[in-house]
């Protein structure tokens, strides 16, 4: 077994250990690497050890004698080396330059490229070969395999550079859908098939927030956090060719978009900017529908994110209810007040101010609202104006979701730092009783989003850990 460990300086190079795994000794220590170590591999006939480093240099060792039999360095100087030997001994390795754009797949011996991978937004992240000598990239967006004496890749999107910030069924119930932030994109599963690539669409170049809302078909909605020109994208559907761009320009040319939120059922935008106005537009006219406006004023800051650090109490999130009638806003600071919005009168309901909000559900008919605060679920009757109950739970609550049949109630906290804990509880309440029937663990880590499948069964969960989980509810509602 060979393993690297520092020399003894903090920016010296790596030496190279092998043990004899039977009897735990040390038999080789190899201290000419010029570099850190990027990688290590032996042959498959056992007689060389090849060491990829990270000045563009390839080594060989002779596994009997421990002397160094040969050392390639015709590369890029900033390059970082990964070095394979295919199941016939080929020496392989990849070079993956300063830029962090570019990885190049070279046969060592005969110092000739085999593959050349080109990531055009950011910076890739892993460049490995199978034990089949299978090449794998992990770009931005997607994985890239090329398979042996194959010059043209497999590509297959992927959703590990980023975290599902909201969940949401297809109206079948067939499909899962996601939207990532700091992704730009919306991914689609097949649930009888979870284990197949996932439909892949993008939705905008620089998204900060990605929704995804279901009716008829599936809509997403992207937008930019540093653009005054509010360049919301709706898609609509499951295929590139129906995306239909929608730009709507604040009135104030010093404000920035905070958070948005669409209402298909109604066609409805609504945006929230860095001053604490909230505009909701017509989607079929482009006309503001009407202009919300806080009272008392909050006090908001003009700095964009690149220019600083954003005022506490910017509005951080718009939910609309289902029918798209009612609009909440919620502040990012946990101090400041959650507002809920008449759309139709364009006023406030101001019986409903609530401090230390960190998000809201709507029931399906529209009449009721969960909210999760600090330590507790309260459940709000938007008719009456009042309080039905109020839930102790865990701190930090971040996703909720109803049922749709209205009777169930889930939500998913946060990890706390507080609380020594390996998963994160999602928990499913009777709304009527406030009975805590049912806790999943899985994620370890802040469920960011909720969503029940339309017959109820299901419950899609998605973390910041980057998974989302089906949780089968259907056993613990029937009993």
């Amino acid at each position: 077994m060979a393993c690297t460990a520092p020399a003894g300086t903090t920016d010296g190079p790596d030496v190279v250990l092998v043990w004899n795994v039977v009897t735990g000794e040390c038999i080789a220590c190899l201290t000419e690497q010029p570099s850190f170590v990027r990688s290590l591999c032996f042959s498959p006939c056992g007689q060389s050890l090849a060491i990829g480093g990270y000045k563009g240099t390839v080594q060989v060792w002779n596994v009997k004698t421990w002397e160094q039999q040969r050392v390639y360095q015709n590369y890029d100087a900033t390059a970082r080396m990964s070095v394979c030997y295919s199941q016939e001994g080929v020496l392989h390795a990849t070079e993956n330059t300063l830029e962090r754009n570019t990885v190049v797949v070279w046969d060592v011996g005969c110092h000739e490229k085999r593959y050349t991978y080109v990531e055009k937004e950011w910076e890739i992240e892993e460049a490995l070969f199978s034990t089949s000598s299978h090449f794998v990239v992990a770009g931005t967006k997607e994985w890239a395999v090329w398979s042996p004496g194959d010059t043209n890749p497999r590509k297959v999107p992927h959703s590990h550079i980023s975290f599902p910030n909201s969940v949401a069924f297809s109206q079948d119930g067939k499909k899962v859908a996601a939207g990532f932030v700091w992704y730009g994109s919306t991914l689609l599963w097949d649930i009888a098939n979870p284990m197949q690539p996932p439909t892949f669409f993008k939705i905008s170049d620089d998204a900060q927030a990605v929704s995804v809302f279901t009716s008829e078909k599936i809509h997403s909605t992207a937008f930019a956090y540093d653009e005054n020109s509010v360049k919301i994208t709706v898609k609509i559907g499951e295929t590139d060719e129906n995306t239909t761009p929608l730009t709507f320009t604040l009135p104030d040319p010093e404000a920035v978009v905070t958070a948005a939120a669409h209402a298909p059922l109604r066609n409805l935008i609504a945006c929230a900017d860095s001053k604490g106005c909230l505009y909701v537009w017509d989607m079929r006219s482009g006309d503001v529908r009407c202009v919300l406006t806080h009272s008392p004023p909050l006090c908001f800051h003009t700095q964009t994110p690149l220019e600083g650090k954003w005022d506490d109490d910017k509005i951080s999130r718009l939910i609309f209810s289902q029918d798209g009638k009612h609009l909440v806003s919620i502040p990012s600071a946990s101090g400041t007040m959650a507002n809920l919005w008449d759309i139709d009168t364009g006023k406030e309901i101001p019986e409903f101010r609530v401090n230390r909000v960190f998000t809201v559900a709507f029931s399906p008919c529209g009449h009721k609202i969960a909210c999760g605060m600090l330590n507790q679920i309260r459940l709000w009757d938007i008719n009456r104006c009042r309080t039905l109950w109020n839930l102790p739970h865990d701190p930090y609550l971040r996703a909720l979701a109803f049922s749709p049949c209205g009777k169930y109630l889930a939500s998913g906290a946060w990890w706390d730092r507080g609380v020594e804990t390996e998963k994160v509880p999602i928990r499913l309440w009777e709304v009527t009783t406030g009975e805590n029937i049912a806790t999943f663990w899985g994620h370890p880590t802040d469920v960011q989003d909720l969503a029940f499948s339309p017959d109820g069964t299901l419950l899609a969960s998605g973390s910041y850990d980057g998974t989302i989980l089906l949780w089968d509810v259907k056993s613990a509602i029937d009993s």
